[in-house]
């Protein structure tokens, strides 16, 4: 269930320590029938090859690493962390031969940037943090919080490491990218591992920018309707929006496809 500004203010009067607890509290619908988080990730129920080799940048706390443990077949997962304090939560949550978390930021080169991550009230909103500036303060605004006020809004900065995915010589099938705009930064970051094992890419928002960077490789962007279980070709998700190639089509069992444009 999608947080709401009322919601959003409430959960600000409590530590943020306390968030983390609610959010697994309120993950254990999904955990009982066994569904992911968002439900853009069922689509990998219909995936065909047992244990893939998924690539997930910006692991948060291991959300997508639930849900793709829900609905993929015994999957290695490597995650990209660039906040630390989520980085030490997540491997500890993790610890597993099938799971490997690396400490930093993926992107187009090798630097050191800053993160910024939105603060209302006591709680740290880790999900919204981003390399850009502005894409984290969009959260701070009356739009997400009711009764807002600038007294209770605050952007922490941290120094990350920031990497390029092709210097850690992985192949992927499946690369999960939730970002916070600079998609496109860890595409660029990633075109020589992208065009050697093509993956089946998942991203969520930068869906037109990461498009043209993959259009020569055969790439276009889907967005996957659970509810018809079919993917339509062309057009961006709500949330999350897939990039497939045509050879892609078969490693996904019964799921149809509708041409959006």
């Amino acid at each position: 269930m999608r947080a709401t500004p009322l919601t959003r203010t409430l959960v600000s009067y409590l530590p943020s320590r306390s968030v983390i607890g609610l959010r697994r509290l309120a993950d254990i619908p999904n955990w009982l029938l066994r569904r992911p988080h968002e439900t853009d990730y069922l689509a990998f129920r219909n995936y065909r090859p047992p244990r893939p080799r998924v690539i997930d940048v910006g692991a948060n706390r291991g959300q997508a690493v639930v849900s793709l443990r829900r609905v993929l077949r015994d999957p290695k997962i490597w995650s990209f962390e660039p906040n630390l304090d989520l980085a030490a939560y997540t491997a500890k949550r993790f610890r597993s031969p099938d799971f490997v978390l690396f400490p930093h930021a993926l992107g187009a080169s090798d630097e050191t940037v800053t993160l910024y991550v939105p603060t209302y009230g006591h709680t740290v909103w880790d999900t919204r943090a981003s390399l850009a500036e502005d894409e984290a303060r969009q959260h701070l605004s009356p739009d997400q919080f009711r009764w807002y006020t600038e007294r209770r809004a605050s952007l922490e900065k941290m120094e990350v490491e920031i990497r390029a995915l092709d210097e850690f010589d992985l192949a992927p099938d499946i690369l999960k990218i939730d970002v916070e705009g600079v998609e496109s930064a860890v595409i660029e970051g990633g075109m020589a591992t992208i065009a050697s094992h093509l993956p089946v890419i998942v991203l969520e928002g930068g869906a037109d920018q990461s498009e043209r960077l993959l259009r020569e490789l055969g790439y276009r962007k889907h967005r996957f309707e659970p509810n018809r279980n079919r993917f339509v070709v062309g057009e961006s998700g709500l949330l999350n929006t897939f990039l497939l190639r045509p050879g892609h089509y078969p490693l996904f069992a019964g799921i149809q496809l509708a041409d959006g444009g």
